[in-house]
């Protein structure tokens, strides 16, 4: 019935039309409502606990922000640190990264439930800079499907505290622990568990207490001697207990922060 027609009908008869369209329009409200409420849920997958610095966040729907404590990661997230700014981010499933200055990191897939360790996927790419990492249950019970990966090498964990240097010519003032500055490539160091370093050139077990070095992705992953080796160092504010027995310390249980 066209505008002209309703505002010519008798009283009753409008009353009638217009109490129609308006149960209509109800019934339209509730169905939407409905199919909102049938929407998954999604959640984060982890939070920022401290910053030291400036973190900015570009979201896979193409939105930037600074990152502040108490900001919630998602899937997706490319996390970008400036100088001398570092980062610690807390996974739902326990576990830690902990971004150094200078680096971009993609958190590209991060899949956790409590009781479908099925599902588990995790999966990292540390695209420039640095990183540490404290792997949580996903790392413990699924261990196949928790990987880092740089230009250099792909990184599986074997329940893990680790650190990570990737170096293109933009380590300056960066030295080795022997004070030497570092030379361009992976450089890897392990607390605690175990690692395993591979790309084309091979792969390479790397256990705690070790360090490695990967040249290239043709080159095979090398274990260097301590005084070659260097150890992607956090602030000690960085080190708080995380609230379940995790930190960022020597293993998931310790309170400190290991600097050398």
């Amino acid at each position: 019935m066209s505008i002209a027609n309703l505002t010519t009908a008798p009283a009753e008869r409008k009353a009638r039309i217009v109490k129609h369209h308006f149960l209509r329009f109800v019934a339209y409200i509730g169905v939407a409502l409905m199919g909102c409420l049938a929407l998954p849920a999604w959640s984060a997958i982890g939070v920022v606990t401290h910053v030291s610095g400036v973190l900015v966040v570009a979201k896979a729907n193409g939105q930037t922000k600074i990152l502040a404590p108490q900001s919630e990661v998602d899937e997706g997230d490319v996390l970008a640190s400036e100088a001398k700014s570092f980062a610690r981010i807390r996974f739902n499933d326990g576990g830690n990264l902990l971004v150094r200055p200078n680096s971009r990191i993609t958190i590209e897939r991060y899949r956790y439930e409590k009781d479908k360790p099925e599902e588990d996927d995790v999966s990292v790419s540390l695209i420039k800079g640095g990183m540490r990492a404290i792997t949580g249950i996903v790392g413990k019970r699924s261990m196949d499907k928790h990987t880092t990966t740089t230009a250099t090498a792909t990184v599986g964990i074997r329940g893990t505290h680790y650190g990570l240097q990737q170096c293109a010519a933009d380590c300056q003032g960066l030295n080795d622990n022997a004070g030497r500055p570092l030379a361009d490539g992976l450089h890897v160091d392990v607390l605690s568990g175990m690692i395993v370093a591979r790309n084309t050139g091979g792969e390479l077990s790397i256990k705690a207490g070790e360090f490695g070095y990967v040249r290239n992705a043709q080159t095979k992953p090398e274990l260097v001697p301590g005084e070659q080796g260097f150890l992607a160092s956090v602030p000690p504010s960085m080190a708080a207990p995380t609230g379940e027995g995790s930190t960022v310390g020597r293993d998931s249980n310790d309170n400190i922060c290991v600097i050398r």
